[in-house]
């Protein structure tokens, strides 16, 4: 298999890629697309600081920021755009896959329905989070099949968040899932 490609949508400092890159198998290439150019900037030294907390390797090639984990390279480009005004300029197809996260509560409906009809024609699925506290719960009730597990996945979860992945590797086999 290739190159998973994805895109972020509203995709601020990264934290989706921070979140996902490491629990989806193999080489993948994210376009983090954001409006805001200070959030643009922020996604490389935000990339850069949680990787260098998981003792991974990050370079720098015009632009794009890879990381390097023992068992795949994660690549990340940062991509300007104003959704609100040019939707129509993503070509949703060229990607297997489309993330956001607290930002489908903040468009009109009108916009959802627009976005809708490019992801049925693009057929690509789409991951939507209304926040990391969605992202949680999701993940909590999705992976913990047992209550008496939910305080150890506590921990790694916030331990993961905030970059301590050794705490996250430790403790995941802990975990019935």
């Amino acid at each position: 298999t290739g190159t998973l490609r994805i895109i972020d949508l509203a995709a601020g400092s990264g934290s989706n890629f921070r979140a996902l890159a490491p629990l989806l198998a193999g080489e993948q290439s994210w376009s983090l697309v954001d409006h805001d150019s200070a959030l643009l900037a922020a996604q490389s030294r935000e990339i850069a600081s949680w990787a260098q907390a998981a003792g991974w390797r990050c370079e720098y090639d015009g632009g794009v920021i890879s990381v390097r984990s023992a068992a795949a390279r994660w690549r990340a480009q940062p991509q300007q755009l104003d959704l609100a005004q040019a939707l129509h300029a993503l070509d949703l197809s060229a990607f297997d896959a489309v993330t956001t996260t607290a930002f489908l509560d903040l468009v009109s409906a009108e916009w959802i329905e627009r976005f809708c009809d490019q992801l049925v024609r693009a057929q690509r699925p789409l991951l939507a989070t209304l926040s990391v506290d969605d992202f949680y719960f999701l993940a909590r009730c999705t992976l913990v099949k047992d209550e008496r597990f939910f305080d150890r996945f506590d921990q790694v979860f916030g331990d993961y968040i905030q970059g301590k992945l050794t705490a996250f590797e430790e403790i995941l086999g802990e975990i019935p899932m």
